[in-house]
């Protein structure tokens, strides 16, 4: 499955909508931050590592891509953080948006 077909679902499975790459990537940081003490991996929880994966993610949805992120909690969860582009999605432009349709 390709990151852009969470466009082909239902608008009440949104969760935020954004304006601007900046809205999107302040949202992901400050979601990756609250989640960082769980992740199961001790090396992933380093603010080096967190702020790095926070910079591909600006530089990412600034020129339009799309982004997928996930780590494994303590214990048996998975954490995701994906955003998706809309506006028309870059990777398939004929996918709606689901706040439009």
């Amino acid at each position: 499955m390709a990151i852009s077909h969470w466009l082909l679902r239902p608008a009440q499975a949104i969760t935020r909508t954004f304006r601007s790459p900046e809205e999107a990537t302040d949202w992901f940081c400050h979601e990756l931050r609250r989640a960082a003490p769980d992740f199961a991996a001790e090396h992933e929880r380093h603010p080096e590592r967190l702020d790095a994966k926070a910079d591909y993610v600006g530089r990412t949805l600034t020129w339009g891509g799309d982004t997928h992120a996930g780590w494994y909690l303590r214990g048996t969860a998975f954490f995701t953080l994906d955003i998706i582009g809309c506006s028309t999605n870059r990777t398939d432009p004929n996918l709606p948006c689901p706040l439009r349709t």
